[in-house]
């Protein structure tokens, strides 16, 4: 996915009031109708608590991610399930 295409899914999930940011490194991504996404960066990665059971929306929060930290794709070191 392209520059744009990202800045696109980053401008459509704040639009929408899904992403909050509760600190410099903490972010919610918020959905009405399922499981809630929580972002934390560390210093040597991002661990995702609750990824999404919906592959684009999975690939969307994971570009989101890749954009929020501009870092590679390998930037993911931990993915909890609740």
């Amino acid at each position: 996915m392209n520059r744009r295409a990202v800045q696109r899914i980053k401008f459509l999930l704040e639009r929408d009031n899904m992403v909050k940011k509760i600190t410099e490194s903490v972010y919610v991504i918020e959905h009405e109708e399922a499981a809630n996404n929580v972002i934390i960066i560390g210093k040597k990665g991002v661990v995702l608590v609750d990824t999404s059971l919906f592959p684009e929306k999975a690939k969307s929060i994971a570009k989101f991610i890749r954009d929020l930290t501009k870092t590679c794709r390998a930037c993911i070191q931990y993915a909890l399930s609740s």
